[in-house]
């Protein structure tokens, strides 16, 4: 018990230590390191000591701009959710023309996760001057799925040619996407392909067709 106690309590100097240390270098005009500002940015403040030292570096983050994003976007590939988080909080407050370029870096990661995140992620802001660098994308089986949602919410009618076919993709969640996209872009000659899916094996999909419809064809 008393082993334990020393424990937590080490802990919870340590946590003080180091939001002292932020505050300390914000002062004096130093730069903290961006492991140490991640770390304590997205984990579990389950203290106050924690809870202050999150706050302080998350602060300290956000207020770096694009060369923060940077380097959590170079982490997001981690098993950690919390990164992933963090990082879409930061794209959502961040103006799209100090997002938009910084996220496209990571469009040709090794990473599958990054690629990933980094379109989908890129949906957040309407930026469709980047569709280019988004559309052949969509024969990356692992990113598919995220480029099918924000060419839709970009409304890149160009980009429905390449779209269309996904409505015949043997999974679920990809037709889904496919006719998503498709209602997002608003392009009404593309009811034709749309209407067979009204009779898909899978429920949801049969819901996304009947909502595309709608938007499409009101009447």
């Amino acid at each position: 018990m008393m082993a334990a106690k020393k424990h937590k309590r080490a802990q919870e100097k340590r946590v003080l230590l180091c939001a002292f240390l932020c505050l300390f270098a914000a002062t004096m005009g130093w730069s903290v390191s961006y492991d140490a500002l991640i770390f304590d940015a997205q984990r579990y403040g389950n203290t106050p000591e924690k809870r202050e030292a999150k706050r302080i570096a998350r602060e300290e983050l956000f207020a770096r701009g694009p060369d923060a994003l940077r380097e959590v976007m170079q982490r997001v590939h981690y098993e950690n959710v919390m990164i992933g988080v963090l990082a879409q909080e930061m794209v959502e407050q961040m103006e799209p023309a100090e997002a938009a370029p910084v996220l496209a870096e990571f469009l040709d990661s090794p990473h599958a996760r990054t690629r990933r995140i980094a379109v989908f992620f890129m949906g957040f802001h309407n930026t469709p001057e980047y569709a280019s660098r988004i559309m052949p994308l969509l024969d990356d089986e692992e990113v598919a799925g995220a480029a099918l949602r924000t060419l839709g919410k970009w409304n890149v009618k160009e980009a429905v040619p390449l779209i269309v076919p996904f409505l015949a993709n043997e999974r679920e969640v990809r037709r889904i996407a496919a006719v998503n996209a498709l209602r997002d872009i608003g392009d009404p000659t593309v009811v034709p392909m749309l209407r067979p899916l009204l009779k898909d094996p899978f429920f949801t999909v049969r819901e996304a067709t009947k909502r595309a419809l709608g938007v499409l064809r009101p009447d």
